[in-house]
């Protein structure tokens, strides 16, 4: 037994007075949840004795030889210390307090103020980051890590996530670390706070640590668990020695603590049934031998390649033990075996055998991993989450077959976009067309375009003319199979003229080129022509296909993105041919097909051939609603949709009219009110009496109703109307939009632009009525509100958005960098007060968790290309092509500014005029305009990360005032280089990172 006289602390132990408050905290505790499980409730437990045996095994800490960990379900915020009050008094009492068990609480929830952070912490509690509340969660956050090292033969030092110097001793504003301590033993779970490490002292060695592997509550009402986490893999495969494993099972604490519970929501509920079932230690060799040894030669394998990384402590792991695909599969392998045991338990209790699924990750995709309250399957989640994405109800086989309709290959799109597509077509024919000579080509024209030889008679016969297979453009390109060839004409198929003049055999001049490119292919070329115009060239938007969530996208290589991306890409020639088959497309189709459209259609002339959502989505007609069936397929479709991704429409090829009414159905007024579907009685006497009885009691009045509009879609959580047409945005429409979907609870309204009700008058000024020469803006925003800071309309608006989108778990606000300063914006009074007049983060925006800010487009960092770039364009506009300086590929000559294309020319008095150089200014004038282009996008490209970080910081701080939820900001800067990221930001990007 370890016996400590000493007051202060030591390597062997904390001080005597940091043992006392934690020993009080524990035992206190305790007595209140035996006193409530005993008084107030009716307990039941089950295998206790046999845990009681292994507590008591343990007692002498110098007697361990390995650590013990328990494992149950998670299913209340009371299930710890609740549980711990079935064990008697004696097994929390005293100032041992290495008996005595550890466990993790969530940062967020635990560790928000001194005062519960100093209560957590002396009730043996690890500060533990989740992922969808911290940047800092993951397996290898340092509350695993102490875990790991409590499980193991310790004393270890504070090396891996050592807290700063000044952090390290107690004050009022750092609580929770020994006062009567000179050694540093203090971490860090986020680089600002600092806690007291369990692990630097021996008493802590082999401890009991109890783990919740779900991660978050689930109340369920067939008590069924979520996936288990991967940390407690952790915690069996990287100790020294592999410790006890008990798992539990916990039943009624839902109940005593349920989510869905009124006011007083911190009271337990008292007079439920609750239990704790503790099963049998686990044979570990058994269970997890074989998995640890595995873990080892990884481990040696990770060393030979790496040297540097056999001095790691315990608990820290190299980038290869920790995303290497073999140790990743590993400790999902350790992490099934874990909650099987715990099903062991389950089992016990005669529950049935939960469905397979239950234990995969995919299966809790569809329900997000922010969401709060009640799921799709009738559980209850505390922490929130992102809004459900239902699977598919039904598929309906189309009572109509497509007739098979192949289009003349001059028909089909050759536009410049469709040409990159067809790269693969094109580089395949002109490989072919490479290695063939002229010998081969002169042979394949004569077996393919030979005609009938003469008969016996001395006529010519008609040969057989076998016209070429045609294959659908899609699919040509998918199978990268060479463009149809056209039909050859028939033999002796010529007419001569009077006096044998050859004549057309199509009438008219033949079609220009223009009319068999496509309807949208010159637009895009112009565009891109613009685009590659000048060496600097211009800022780059980001177009997502994946901006808005809530929907699974095929990956790149798979048959499904290929056919999306076709079918966008050729979206206008599918709507004039195959509009009528469209909506019978399943709705996930229909849901993915949207944003590809977004993306490859945006250049597209759609205006006029998309009628709103039609024909992707059928609208219903009012006057065939008394017929509607619930077989029907286009309610079915209406009903699944979840998210509707119309990126780049509003304006473009919707209006807001029409927006609208995709978006509400008027629901005709019937005369009475319908009577739900009766069912079939057990006898027709019955049924006889029962309408005999019901016609003599109740009278046939009808019931009129209202006319009343509600949604199309009733599950619709996911939308986005970002990138619309500048000249189409209506804030007022917006607003009033949104306020009618309540609904929504993930929004996108990227790139729109400044936020007023007059965008039509920012340039607008006013005269006063007797002061002339006094001018006033029209609106409220004009051309100098930015420089200004004048942000009272826009703050104003926004504030309106906020109250009208209270639902709102997901919002994004990226390429908004002209007006992001009006997110954190502070009006002045009259007086000269401040006030807020911005969004209400903490009130109608509270349950935000993701925002995306960020500029929305990337600058041209790359200026490798200049120098060439320079040269050639030097070359060809300073000499005529004839002049052996433009003709010869060395270096540039230098230009000064006078010999600019855009300097006035020197007439020579012949009636012509041309430039002259000037030696005496050797520098280029177009490289020095295209720098100096690019250093002003760099430029403002800085200024909007800075005023998002801006905004985020200030959100941060108003939510920490409040005590509001974690908010995740992105700038989109999400997979860009080191080396990239320096150049757009700068030496400090690390400063400007969310």
């Amino acid at each position: 037994m370890v016996r400590v006289r000493e007051s202060g602390a030591t390597g062997e132990c904390p001080s005597l007075t940091w043992r006392a408050m934690s020993s009080t905290t524990i035992f206190g505790v305790a007595a209140l949840c035996r006193s409530f499980l005993y008084m107030c409730s009716r307990p039941e437990v089950n295998g206790l004795d046999s845990f009681l045996e292994l507590l008591d095994s343990r007692s002498d800490p110098s007697q361990r030889t390995k650590g013990l960990l328990t494992v149950s379900n998670h299913i209340s915020v009371m299930d710890d210390p609740i549980m711990w009050g079935f064990l008697p008094l004696r097994y929390n009492f005293g100032l041992a307090n290495w008996n005595k068990r550890w466990g993790f609480g969530s940062h967020d929830i635990c560790f928000q103020g001194r005062p519960l952070s100093l209560f957590f912490t002396m009730g043996q509690v690890l500060p533990t980051h989740r992922s969808a509340h911290s940047t800092h969660g993951g397996i290898a956050q340092p509350a695993v890590t102490q875990a790991i090292r409590l499980l193991s033969k310790g004393p270890f030092p504070v090396d891996t996530h050592k807290a700063v110097p000044e952090r390290q001793h107690w004050s009022l504003h750092n609580v929770c670390v020994d006062p009567f301590s000179d050694i540093p033993t203090a971490y860090t779970t986020n680089g600002e706070d600092s806690h007291l490490a369990p692990s630097a002292f021996s008493c802590n060695s082999y401890s009991w640590v109890h783990i919740f592997p779900e991660g978050k509550i689930h109340q369920a009402p067939n008590k069924t668990m979520r996936y288990f986490k991967w940390g407690v893999a952790r915690l069996i495969l990287e100790t020294e020695d592999c410790p006890d494993v008990v798992p539990m099972w916990l039943e009624g604490f839902d109940q005593v603590m349920h989510e869905s519970r009124e006011f007083p929501r911190f009271l337990p509920r008292p007079g439920k049934d609750v239990s704790v079932t503790f099963g049998q230690k686990v044979d570990t060799e058994a269970a997890f031998g074989d998995m640890r040894r595995r873990w080892q030669e990884l481990k040696a394998k990770a060393e030979l390649a790496a040297p540097e990384t056999r001095d790691l402590p315990v608990g820290a792991l190299s980038d290869q033990l920790l995303h290497g695909k073999e140790a990743i599969e590993l400790r999902k392998e350790v992490t099934k075996k874990v909650r099987e045991l715990v099903l062991d338990v389950r089992r016990s209790r005669g529950l049935p055998d939960e469905d397979p699924k239950e234990g995969l990750v995919e299966t809790w995709i569809q329900e997000g991993p922010k969401r709060e309250g009640k799921m799709e399957d009738e559980s209850w989640f505390s922490s929130s989450a992102r809004t459900q994405s239902p699977m598919p109800k039904k598929h309906h086989k189309p009572a109509f077959a497509k007739p098979a309709s192949t289009p003349h290959h001059s028909l089909a799109s050759s536009g410049f976009r469709t040409s990159q597509n067809d790269r693969f077509r094109s580089s395949q024919a002109s490989s072919s067309a490479e290695q063939r000579s002229v010998n081969d080509l002169i042979d394949h024209l004569r077996r393919t375009q030979a005609t009938g030889s003469p008969s016996n008679d001395g006529s010519r016969s008609s040969s057989i003319t076998v016209a070429p297979r045609s294959v659908h453009p899609s699919l040509r390109n998918l199978l990268e199979l060479p463009e149809t060839p056209p039909p050859r004409p028939r033999p002796d198929a010529r007419r001569a003229g009077v006096g044998g003049r050859r004549v057309r055999r199509t009438a008219g001049p033949a079609a220009p080129e223009s009319w068999l490119l496509g309807n949208y292919s010159l637009d895009t070329l112009k565009e891109d022509e613009i685009a590659d115009d000048g060496a600097a060239g211009t800022e780059r938007i980001l177009h997502r296909l994946d901006r808005l969530p809530g929907a699974a996208f095929p990956e790149r290589h798979t048959l499904l993105h290929m056919l999306l991306k076709c079918m966008a890409l050729h979206w206008a020639w599918h709507i004039e041919y195959d509009g009528q088959f469209l909506t019978m497309l399943p709705g996930h189709i229909k849901v993915l097909l949207l944003s590809y459209i977004s993306i490859h259609a945006r250049d597209q002339p759609l205006r006029g051939m998309m009628h709103g959502l039609r024909p992707l989505f059928e609208k219903r007609r009012v006057d065939d609603q008394d017929s509607y069936t619930e077989d029907d397929l286009s309610q079915d479709n209406d009903l699944e949709t979840t998210r509707l991704d119309l990126s780049g429409a509003v304006g473009r090829w919707m209006s807001w009219k029409q927006l609208s009414s995709e978006l509400f159905i008027s629901v005709k007024p019937s005369a009475v009110q319908r009577k739900a579907k009766e069912p079939v009685p057990s006898s027709w006497d019955e049924d006889v009496c029962e309408k005999e009885g019901s016609a003599n009691t109740s009278g046939d009045i009808p019931l009129p109703k209202k006319p009343t509009q509600g949604l199309r879609f009733e599950n619709l959580r996911f939308l986005s109307l970002a990138h619309p047409n500048p000249s189409a945005t209506d804030w007022s429409s917006l607003i009033n939009l949104l306020s009618r979907l309540s609904t929504i609870t993930h929004l996108s309204l990227a790139h729109w632009p400044v936020p007023t009700v007059t965008p039509n008058a920012i340039n607008a000024r006013v005269r006063h009525p007797t002061q002339k020469p006094l001018t006033f803006a029209y609106g409220g925003t004009d051309t100098y509100s930015a420089f200004e800071n004048n942000w009272a309309e826009a703050a104003g608006l926004m504030r309106k958005l906020s109250r009208v989108t209270y639902c709102l778990k997901w919002l994004d606000l990226e390429g908004c960098g002209d007006w992001i300063p009006a997110l954190n914006w502070d009006g002045v009074g009259p007086d000269g007060e401040a006030y807020v007049s911005g969004p209400e983060w903490n009130g109608s925006w509270r349950d935000i968790e993701f925002v995306r800010l960020g500029p929305g487009w990337l600058p041209d960092v790359d200026d490798s290309e200049l120098p060439a770039a320079a040269a050639a364009s030097s070359s060809l506009s300073t000499y005529p092509p004839s002049s052996p300086i433009a003709s010869s590929s060395s270096s540039s000559v230098p230009r000064s500014l006078a010999f600019s294309i855009h300097a006035p020319s020197v007439d020579r008095g012949d009636g012509s005029s041309r430039q002259e150089p000037d030696s005496d200014l050797p520098w280029d004038v177009e490289l020095e305009r295209i720098k100096y282009r690019r250093a002003k996008e760099l430029e403002r490209y800085r200024e909007a990360v800075q005023a998002a970080k801006a905004v985020q910081q200030r959100v941060l701080r108003v939510r920490r005032e409040g005590k509001g939820k974690w908010v995740q900001f992105s700038f989109g800067l999400e997979g860009v280089d080191e080396d990239i990221l320096r150049r757009l930001l700068g030496k400090e990007y690390l400063s400007l990172l969310p």
